[in-house]
């Protein structure tokens, strides 16, 4: 399948790429989910706009007993955190407990929440 692929820099310009399509294109962080999706005819996007390069959508942040995680953080970047093990220790349990290695280093927190 042929497919625009696009990759912003900044949210806005990811929304703009969404819009400049018309809903016919699907946002791609890890990829997991889409790929197989894609590679099993069950979707059949015109455009990808890649995720993967808009910096705050990548950060894990911590801030007066809040936790912020941008939807490109990956669930192996969660478990190794080790500020989240001091005080989010049962969400490090949780994700580690999520596919396998290569999975983890790959999924993202975003496109699971996004396909769940």
């Amino acid at each position: 399948m042929n497919y625009e692929y696009l990759m912003p820099a900044t949210l806005d310009e990811a929304i703009s790429n969404f819009r400049d399509h018309q809903g016919d294109a699907k946002y791609i962080a890890g990829g997991t989910e889409l790929m197989h999706g894609i590679k099993a005819g069950q979707m059949r996007p015109e455009c990808l706009i890649s995720l993967r390069h808009i910096k705050e959508l990548g950060q894990i942040t911590s801030n007066d007993g809040k936790l912020r995680i941008g939807a490109m953080v990956t669930h192996r970047e969660l478990e190794l955190s080790t500020s989240l093990k001091r005080n989010f220790d049962g969400l490090i349990d949780a994700v580690s407990n999520i596919g396998t290695v290569q999975i983890r280093n790959v999924a993202t927190i975003g496109g699971n929440l996004c396909n769940a």
